[in-house]
């Protein structure tokens, strides 16, 4: 349903950019991509089910997200929305928390150093193309280039959920 990723990496300008096209309005992509009861159903990588998921949808609502790897483990995530104009754009900051909500340092195996503090800021357009819409995703922060890569994996597994998601939600309004 979805065109392949478009993905940029500019190390240099520490952003990583991705894009998809999905096959539904603007309107339907960009609330699957804002709504808890959504966001849920296609936040992060395959291998991961988001216990809970929470998206308050208006500036400097927060975000909280709780994953539960294959093993078991339970990360965390926790942000707040800088920016939202629905349906065309959505700013983000989010950082590693603990249970509690507490910034905490990044997972083994993230690919980011234990000493890595800062947020990973998103900014998520998207632009209707006819009955089809296009998401950008520009991440910007000091990140490594392992994280980049695993971070474009990660996106990509997202997106391709995040298709599964909105073809099931349109299938089942039939």
């Amino acid at each position: 349903m979805a065109a392949r990723d478009n993905v940029a990496e500019d190390m240099a300008t520490k952003e990583l950019v991705v894009e998809r096209v999905f096959d539904a309005p603007r309107e339907r992509v960009f609330d699957m991509f804002t709504q808890p009861e959504h966001l849920q159903k296609w936040w992060g990588p395959k291998r991961v089910s988001i216990t809970l998921a929470e998206f308050d949808a208006r500036p400097g609502g927060k975000i909280f997200t709780a994953e539960r790897s294959p093993d078991g483990a339970m990360n965390y995530i926790a942000g707040v929305v800088r920016e939202i104009e629905r349906p065309s754009r959505v700013v983000f900051a989010i950082h590693f928390a603990d249970a509690d909500r507490r910034r905490v340092a990044p997972p083994v195996g993230s690919g980011l150093p234990a000493t890595w503090t800062e947020e990973l800021v998103s900014s998520i357009t998207f632009t209707a193309e006819g009955r089809r819409t296009r998401v950008t995703i520009r991440t910007l922060s000091g990140f490594t280039a392992e994280w980049g890569k695993l971070a474009r994996l990660g996106w990509g597994e997202s997106l391709d959920k995040l298709d599964q998601a909105i073809a099931d939600h349109m299938r089942s309004r039939q």
